[in-house]
């Protein structure tokens, strides 16, 4: 079975015999599926081969996953040869084996066709407005999307954006794929939104108080899909994104302060402002491995200067949340979002 996918502009066709394999991708790229019989050439084009397999011979030109799995690229053809034990949980191979690889690709093509850069940040949009949220793994960029999700915004994105200029104008490009959250996020969304389903039992948890919850060193994932994320007051409506692309007007960069009774918040200056979003773009680029047709040199220099571009036309906070997101959401949409 084939499925093609349009992601802004860069085309993917992913070919399989698993329908399980398939169901995962989908979770995670739904919004792009395209009929793969429109006829675009072989512009922008990648495809995904993805297989069941004995064949156990490295040779020189493959390499393995994190899985294990062999993975051949030639010609824009990533071909995966996965193990029949692997092969017996297609969310695993997907997650650990295939989607890296198939993030990573569209980001070369972005990069090197568009001159679109990618950041870690979480993303929605409020009344048409693109809001990023930034930081380290684990400061909150997932938790204040989730919950400006359940206030009625446009998801478009909890991990990674892109992010490019056309003239004067800055757009975010989403990728509105699966939401984990940490454990702490999972025990207060469940507390506070009894109607969310986590398809896990958080009871063994609930006893924990706000330091424990929200403890970087917790390793444990929670997966919310986004279909099963309902908006707060239409709680028969689940979340589709209405947009995949719109205008970033606030850069929020984020940091938990769980001793604050409420949050607060702070404009900061063009400088900090271009040192914390180089840092959001260098923490994404640990997969520069893959892009071998990248001239970094040249990468660097369309990236600095879209920076400054955003550091002097978008106004960028530095926001310390505490224990309570409904508090934070309020704080936002009435101190600092001209909403």
């Amino acid at each position: 079975m084939r499925r093609r996918f349009n992601v802004h502009d860069v085309i993917l066709d992913f070919e399989t015999d698993s329908q399980e394999l398939t169901n995962q991708l989908l979770i995670d790229y739904e919004d792009f599926l395209v009929k793969h019989d429109v006829n675009i050439g072989i512009k922008n084009k990648l495809k995904f081969l993805c297989h069941e397999s004995t064949i156990r011979d490295y040779q020189e030109n493959h390499f393995l996953t994190n899985l294990g799995d062999i993975c051949s690229i030639k010609d824009n053809c990533f071909k995966f040869m996965v193990t029949e034990l692997n092969y017996r949980n297609p969310e695993n191979v997907w997650l650990k084996s295939i989607r890296p690889y198939f993030t990573t690709a569209i980001v070369e093509l972005q990069i090197q066709k568009f001159k679109t850069f990618f950041f870690h940040s979480g993303c929605v949009t409020i009344n048409d407005k693109g809001i990023a949220f930034m930081g380290e793994s684990g400061s909150g960029k997932t938790s204040l999307t989730s919950q400006c999700i359940l206030n009625g915004a446009d998801y478009l994105s909890h991990e990674i954006v892109f992010i490019k200029r056309k003239d004067d104008v800055v757009y975010m490009l989403g990728l509105p794929q699966r939401i984990t959250l940490d454990i702490g996020a999972a025990v207060w969304f469940s507390r506070n939104y009894i109607d969310l389903n986590f398809g896990v039992d958080l009871k063994k948890y609930s006893g924990l108080n706000s330091e424990s919850l929200f403890d970087k060193r917790t390793k444990t994932k929670i997966t919310l899909l986004p279909n099963k994320l309902k908006r707060r007051n239409i709680t028969n409506n689940p979340i589709k994104s209405k947009t995949l692309t719109c205008e970033l007007k606030y850069i929020i960069f984020l940091e938990p302060n769980l001793n604050l009774k409420e949050p607060r918040a702070q404009i900061i200056g063009k400088e900090m402002a271009a040192i914390k979003l180089l840092k959001a773009n260098e923490s994404m680029c640990k997969w520069n491995y893959y892009w071998p047709s990248i001239d970094f040199n040249t990468y660097y220099k369309d990236l600095i200067d879209l920076i400054k571009h955003i550091s002097n036309t978008i106004p960028c906070y530095h926001f310390q949340w505490c224990s309570d997101h409904k508090l934070n959401y309020d704080y936002l949409t009435k101190n600092v979002l001209e909403l």
